[in-house]
């Protein structure tokens, strides 16, 4: 996975690239794994971390890849700009994307989890 951003002069490049790298590994979270499941009465069931699936490290992609672009910002002091964690914002749709290119159907709400991509292909005769 790659993340590139303009985010002007990078003051801190090893902080600036952890910032990113935890926004991909976020994403990839929300996307494929993290969900809230509510009880009829509108309470949350899986409150804990036991119960609640976050991604750990044998999750990532083997390398997760941050090209800084350094277009001084004119504005700003230094010329740089924040960055946040951008790097969350484009993960779910290129994972969904990258779905959708692989298999025809496509996915509208996350997370997306292997049994949910067989039960779409037994549904749409693609397994039988």
């Amino acid at each position: 996975m790659v993340v590139a951003i303009d985010a002007g002069k990078i003051m801190n490049p090893p902080m600036a690239r952890s910032q990113m790298v935890g926004g991909m590994i976020i994403g990839i979270g929300a996307t494929l794994m993290e969900e809230l499941l509510f009880d009829e009465y509108g309470k949350i069931k899986n409150v804990s971390l036991n119960s609640y699936r976050i991604p750990t490290l044998s999750d990532m992609p083997e390398k997760l890849s941050v090209i800084f672009i350094e277009t001084p910002d004119e504005i700003m002091p230094f010329g740089g700009r924040s960055i946040g964690e951008n790097s969350t914002i484009g993960v779910a749709p290129a994972i969904l994307n990258a779905i959708a290119d692989a298999t025809g159907i496509d996915f509208f709400k996350i997370p997306v989890r292997k049994e949910d991509i067989l039960e779409k292909m037994k549904e749409q005769s693609f397994l039988k």
